[in-house]
């Protein structure tokens, strides 16, 4: 995310199962807090709320999403990009909502990347499959 930060407008958003697996030590708020630091030492860090404001403006936001009624906490946003950290630990259901809320005014294409660990029950296997990017 941080190619964007220079935009004013760029509102990212990283999302894990629970809150616990974000601010776990050594978690994505102690890797992103570290990266951020180091590549714009002016970053605000907010760790009580996962917040990284940066000089321009542009917003980074850690959230969890654990019940899947909780991807309405999502409901009006408009996220530039998503990371969603461990990506087959959420329901498809969630994922396919944040994909709702990608819109921005950045002068970006909005863009959304999973991390996993696939598993072949996994609705991830399944889309990339569908996609033609797994064989036999």
């Amino acid at each position: 995310m941080l190619q964007h930060v220079h935009m004013p407008e760029f509102r990212g958003v990283m999302v894990r199962r629970t809150t616990p697996m974000i601010k776990g030590v050594g978690g994505l708020l102690d890797t992103a807090s570290n990266m951020y630091k180091e590549a714009v030492p002016s970053v605000k860090v907010k760790p009580s709320t996962m917040e990284f404001i940066f000089p321009s403006g542009a917003e980074i936001k850690m959230c969890h999403c654990e019940r899947a009624n909780d991807k309405h906490n999502f409901q009006g946003w408009q996220v530039a990009a998503f990371l969603v950290d461990e990506g087959q630990q959420m329901l498809e259901e969630q994922v396919v909502y944040f994909i709702s809320r990608m819109r921005t005014m950045a002068a970006m294409k909005p863009v959304m990347k999973i991390t996993c660990n696939p598993e072949y029950n996994c609705y991830l296997r399944k889309w990339l499959q569908a996609a033609g990017y797994l064989d036999e």
